[in-house]
């Protein structure tokens, strides 16, 4: 079974990953006559859970589900080959696995109920960057980085974080946990301008949550405001302070 795709930022090649413990490329150029590119890169013990390509499409990041956190140069991608193998990444699978879009932090997501953001500058030595990120109550099964690179998302069973990564350090949750999805998150992708952040489910559904402060005032504002009366003020918010319109 296929676990995990990802195009090339050129989109010339395909990488997909899966229960067999390999990673095969693919020529989709043409994609009406994809062809397989060398052989399948083998060396994990098991499961490659989460795959993802760097931001000049020559290096690929591997989750694998005994822990570590692998990093495949694709140069030649007829001729890939491994330039890191971190065995202990994380203390079980790593389900998840995103680049950061300057190409120089990847994240990973375990089973552990962790998020761990490596500094990937020096590709043949990945350092760890801070602690673990730490909060969620069950398995972290995705990551994603905002297209400005400021913000982690991470989703699990029991929902969403954000993190504040501007210093990668010493990273912060970035306001309220969110519960979403009646299964939680499975798969967290952000629009190219950052604007919109999806969550999906494995309930079937997928939500879209906004990330600029003004657009979801604005939404607030379409659907509370009216509901809003000095009488409901005084009732959820103070009957000591005067009344505010919200909008």
């Amino acid at each position: 079974m296929v676990e995990s795709a990802a195009f090339s930022p050129d989109g010339r090649v395909l990488a997909t990953a899966g229960d067999d413990g390999t990673i095969r490329l693919w020529d989709v150029t043409d994609p009406a006559k994809t062809a397989p590119l060398g052989a399948p890169l083998a060396g994990q013990t098991d499961i490659v859970w989460s795959i993802a390509f760097g931001r000049d499409g020559h290096t690929l990041a591997s989750g694998n589900d005994d822990g570590s956190l692998s990093l495949w140069d694709l140069t030649d991608p007829v001729h890939p080959f491994a330039v890191a193998h971190v065995a202990d990444a994380q203390n079980s699978a790593v389900l998840g696995v995103a680049y950061a879009p300057d190409g120089r932090m990847v994240a990973t997501a375990s089973t552990d109920q962790t998020v761990r953001l490596w500094n990937v500058t020096d590709r043949a030595h990945p350092v760890a960057m801070g602690d673990r990120l730490t909060g969620h109550s069950n398995f972290v099964v995705a990551v994603a980085f905002s297209p400005d690179g400021s913000t982690l998302a991470s989703g699990a069973a029991d929902g969403m974080r954000l993190w504040n990564i501007t210093d990668p350090a010493h990273a912060v949750p970035r306001g309220r946990f969110l519960s979403i999805n009646k299964s939680g998150v499975s798969s967290l992708a952000y629009s190219p301008d950052g604007d919109t952040l999806a969550a999906a489910g494995s309930d079937q559904t997928m939500r879209l949550w906004p990330t600029r402060v003004d657009r979801a005032a604005r939404w607030v504002c379409s659907t509370a405001a009216v509901s809003l009366t000095p009488e409901k003020w005084r009732e959820l918010v103070s009957t000591d302070l005067a009344y505010v319109a919200p909008c």
